[in-house]
């Protein structure tokens, strides 16, 4: 299984720690916009010059260095910015026709003109680059992927160029309103009053035809790999963060891999959610990858006054410290839970001296880091360690070709719900979504998510109850399925957003801010499990239980055995970022009981590779489990002992 690092370092001391892949050369192509005019454009050859030798050779040692033990290496090269110079029609317009988009982002200075991705000399100088730049590497044996820029969502805006609005009308059967200008959604347009939508709006039809084609950077994407896979064909393509998009499926088809990354504070208890997400936006033939920040993002730990501000703030960059090991090692046991096919991890700056630059005036000073990252906590890259030896290489191939195991309740993430209210969709996991997710895992609920595309193919048989986390508007048709399958007895669960009107509703309202700290979203968790445990009492079955709403509980599954995760959720203010009272940065051991709902059988626990001893209590089977702070366990249950293995 891929341990990837997302960043460069050292191979032989990364290897140590359990990674496997690692960035070796980061390079673009863009087109350098001076005094109003593009420059020469790039020359892919440029490693090739003269003067380009000692650079060139510096890689080569890298990718050698990372074939000595046994890693990878991979490439990012940045396109977006680069225009086929001089050829107007090809740089964005503004949807308005009136002169190209100059918003600045975080890729465009102000009035710098950038490609529509849909012209076709864009996609053929950007492949062009990358066919003769990455022709240096092509017999590197260790050369393993190419990551295809990253955070470039929402850098530009709806196009009007002619020939793009064209193509739009074909496809969508109806002009692009005027006033869709936004990437992300209809900004500023009133919802609804009662939650509902025609299926046929123009916004909301164009808005998922936009993120799920429209746009362009997937279709680019998907051509850019293409050319990379003539320079060599085993090589790995990716683009990140694959889930910064309205829940739309197959945006990235044209990748090999899809990989997203998250924030474990405020609400680690999402990472679950999330592994399924990058199931739901792939296409069958790619691999997900999460990614699990080893940085805390923000002030959502450290609160931005107090004689400690100076000292993690200076010269206006915030410096970012490290998770707890704690909190890395259950992100990890999380995200392993869902059957993920890669593992990745960012910031090691912060857990690890050794990457501090070392020409960087701030190593001076005892716990600054640098790039806005604060060395502060080398146990964390410990746990990394921990993770990788004792599950990751041991059982990781096995934990890829396994499937979640069939939920009685759904969670519906739905791109109207996003695009209407222009609501983005990690700030939509990890609040509303993730607290009610969390809640659902408190009371041991098995629950999946959909997409809408899922209910418009299958609709919701086999399911007892959906969940609606902040359901503000709803399309119509989606509308009526779930209307449908309320009037049938289906439970519906939601927050105090819901608008659409269904019978069976179950409220777990959301009481406390995602900012205002963990303790308090962790009270409302706990609280608010025994009252959705409780309501579908008797109305859904378990197959895993928990005497501990501190516990998660994950089921992955082949033919008829079955693998429960057991996972220490228990957590307490910490002496590390505990103290500023904000966030749950301690693990808490726990002794728990554990029953499956089985009669017969044996159970094996495969990290200790010993037989439970399980009891008979009616119709289940229970056993006592221990467990560490953020520590999991992975149980195998079979109907039968195994008699031989064959390798």
């Amino acid at each position: 299984m891929l341990v990837n690092c997302w960043g460069e370092g050292d191979p032989a001391r990364l290897a140590q720690f359990g990674f496997n892949q690692v960035k070796v050369w980061q390079d673009f192509t863009l087109s350098r916009w001076t005094n109003g005019e593009y420059q020469q454009p790039d020359n892919p050859m440029r490693m090739f010059q003269p003067d380009a030798a000692p650079q060139r050779q510096h890689i080569i040692d890298m990718f050698d260095e990372c074939l000595k033990h046994g890693m990878w290496g991979y490439i990012q090269i940045e396109y977006l910015r680069r225009v086929p110079e001089g050829i107007e029609e090809a740089y964005a317009q503004k949807r308005s026709g009136q002169g190209l988009q100059e918003r600045s982002t975080g890729f465009f200075g102000r009035e710098q003109p950038r490609p529509n991705p849909w012209h076709p000399r864009v996609a053929q100088v950007i492949c062009d680059y990358y066919r003769k730049a990455l022709s240096a590497w092509r017999d590197l044996p260790a050369w393993h992927a190419v990551l295809l820029n990253s955070e470039s969502e929402c850098n530009l805006d709806v196009y009007g160029n002619d020939y793009w609005l064209q193509m739009a009308k074909q496809e969508l059967g109806f002009e692009v309103p005027e006033d869709a200008t936004d990437p992300w959604g209809a900004k500023g347009r009133p919802l609804p009053e009662d939650g509902i939508v025609d299926a046929n709006d123009p916004y909301y039809r164009f808005y998922r035809w936009w993120w799920e084609r429209g746009e362009g950077q997937g279709v680019l994407h998907a051509k850019v790999a293409e050319a990379i896979h003539q320079v060599r064909p085993d090589v790995v393509t990716w683009h990140d963060p694959a889930l910064r998009q309205p829940f739309v499926r197959g945006r990235l088809a044209g990748l090999d891999q899809i990989l997203h990354w998250s924030y474990a504070h405020p609400n680690v208890a999402r990472f679950p959610l999330i592994a399924d997400q990058l199931k739901l936006a792939s296409t069958e033939a790619q691999e997900s990858v999460l990614m699990v920040q080893l940085i805390v993002w923000g002030t959502v730990a450290i609160p931005p006054r107090g004689p400690h501000w100076g000292y993690v703030r200076r010269d206006g960059q915030m410096y970012l410290p490290a998770h707890s090991p704690t909190i890395v090692r259950e992100a990890t046991w999380l995200a392993l839970s869902r059957g993920i096919d890669g593992l990745s991890y960012h910031g090691l700056e912060t857990v690890d001296r050794q990457r501090m630059t070392r020409s960087d005036p701030r190593i001076r000073a005892e716990g600054i880091g640098y790039r806005g990252y604060l060395y502060s906590n080398p146990d964390t890259l410990l746990a990394v360690k921990q993770m990788s030896e004792q599950v990751v290489q041991p059982y990781g191939m096995v934990i890829k070709r396994l499937q979640p195991a069939k939920a009685p309740v759904a969670m519906l993430l739905s791109t109207a719900n996003s695009v209407l209210p222009c609501r983005g969709a990690e700030d939509f996991i990890a609040d509303e979504a993730g607290c009610m997710y969390a809640k659902l895992q408190a009371a041991h609920i098995p629950v999946v998510p959909l997409y809408e595309v899922d209910l418009e193919q299958r609709g919701l048989d086999g399911y007892k109850a959906i969940a609606l986390p902040g359901c503000r508007v709803l399309p119509r048709h989606i509308y009526r399925i779930i209307r449908e399958f309320a009037d049938s007895g289906g439970i519906v669960i939601a927050d105090q957003y819901l608008e659409p009107e269904f019978p069976n509703v179950v409220q777990l309202p959301r009481e406390n801010s995602v900012w205002g700290g963990e303790a308090a979203i962790q009270e409302e968790v706990l609280a608010q499990a025994q009252v959705v445990r409780q309501a579908l009492a008797g109305k859904i079955r378990r197959w895993a239980d928990c005497d501990s709403p501190s516990v998660i509980l994950q089921t992955l599954e082949e033919g008829d055995t079955k693998y429960l995760f057991v996972i220490n959720n228990l957590r307490r203010a910490g002496d590390y970022l505990g103290p500023w009272g904000k966030v749950l940065d301690d693990g808490v051991a726990q002794s728990v009981r554990i029953r499956v709902h089985q009669v017969g059988g044996v159970i094996y626990e495969a990290l200790a590779r010993q037989v439970v001893e399980a009891q008979v209590d009616g119709e289940w089977l229970t056993w006592q489990v221990e467990l560490g702070p953020g520590e999991g366990k992975i149980f195998v249950v079979r109907p039968n002992p195994i008699q031989e293995l064959a390798v």
